[in-house]
């Protein structure tokens, strides 16, 4: 038996942008239908992820300001990023830091401005971040708003394609599965939002959910759109380790703290490319170093070497992390596969 339901909006995906969007789009008095493949809110991005979103005005800098948060965007995007959405999400960033400190996400305060922390390619620190680190503490009151709101979820529904030209001309609802039942599904509706995140997952070394499979690429392919930059994938370091969950690598926190990255040479490979201002150390630079010891030669079994060598450099990774390096009872000068 077929399950059949229609709305005015349906959204794909629950992590934070389809959450958001929901959010948005019952203020305004339509329908909506939330589906994921998952639990609502949980195996997504925004949940695994440090919940640290950066922002200019909201933290403690008031130097800071959304043109120059867009300039280092564009800088540090090797002017390869589209301009408009640049500034867009530069300008508009702030306003949703505050409107999802409304939604009862808590983020770490310092008097009444956030407390926010430094990255590469940032002029100033502006990573804005929740108390616990935890995506969680995003996605967990986004789901709560959504559903007192009044917004349908649909958990466990794997949408398998995009229906066309049905209703009217262009996109009028989805086709999917029921992945604890097999009840196959059919959801009418005028609008559809792909918040579906992207591949991560698809790589053998991955810190991403095992649901980033590029569903939403596949998705929309498959109903006429144009896909485009889909050479742009992120890369950051993380912990490969038997004893460690997947974690990533506060790299230019470690170096500071004295930190080294070795090759199987023993060279420390960002001083070997003369990469010595953590300022400069995007991730984009790092994981090009990276990988271009592991190709010509150098890598131990793949992987790069993270060496450890004073206890205060574990203070790098969140309390949780250290709690487990000490639990395994991994020691310093302990050298850590990347």
């Amino acid at each position: 038996m077929v399950y059949s339901t229609a709305c005015d909006v349906l959204i794909v995906g629950s992590g934070a942008a389809g959450l958001r969007a929901a959010i948005e789009a019952v203020k305004r008095k339509v329908d909506v239908i939330l589906v994921s493949k998952d639990d609502i809110g949980s195996n997504n991005c925004t949940a695994v992820s440090a919940a640290v979103i950066s922002s200019s005005i909201v933290h403690l800098e008031p130097k800071d300001s959304p043109e120059i948060h867009y300039e280092d965007i564009v800088r540090k995007g090797r002017f390869l990023c589209e301009h408009n959405l640049a500034r867009i999400l530069a300008y508009e960033i702030p306003c949703e830091i505050l409107m999802l400190k409304e939604l009862g996400i808590r983020f770490s305060m310092v008097r009444d401005k956030i407390s926010s922390g430094w990255a590469p390619g940032h002029t100033y620190p502006r990573g804005c971040f929740c108390v616990s680190r935890s995506g969680l503490e995003i996605t967990k009151p986004l789901k709560n708003e959504a559903l007192k709101l009044g917004v349908k979820f649909l958990p466990n529904v794997m949408v398998t394609q995009l229906i066309t030209d049905l209703i009217d001309e262009g996109v009028n609802g989805v086709i999917g599965i029921n992945r604890e039942t097999g009840e196959p599904i059919l959801i009418t509706s005028k609008s559809i939002v792909l918040a579906t995140g992207g591949a991560g997952g698809i790589y053998k070394y991955t810190d991403n959910p095992s649901s980033m499979t590029g569903d939403g690429y596949v998705l929309a392919y498959e109903a006429g759109a144009e896909l485009i930059d889909m050479e742009f994938v992120q890369f950051h370091p993380a912990i490969e380790h038997p004893q460690l969950p997947k974690h990533n690598v506060p790299y230019h926190s470690l170096i500071a703290r004295g930190a080294v990255f070795r090759n199987a040479l023993g060279e420390d490979i960002f001083r070997k490319y003369n990469l010595v201002d953590t300022k400069e150390m995007t991730r984009d630079i790092v994981s090009r170093i990276m990988m271009t010891e592991i190709l010509e030669g150098r890598s131990i079994n793949g992987k790069i070497m993270l060496e450890i060598s004073d206890e205060t450099q574990l203070y790098s990774f969140d309390k949780v992390f250290q709690k487990i390096i000490q639990l395994q009872d991994i020691k310093v000068k302990e050298k850590l596969l990347l």
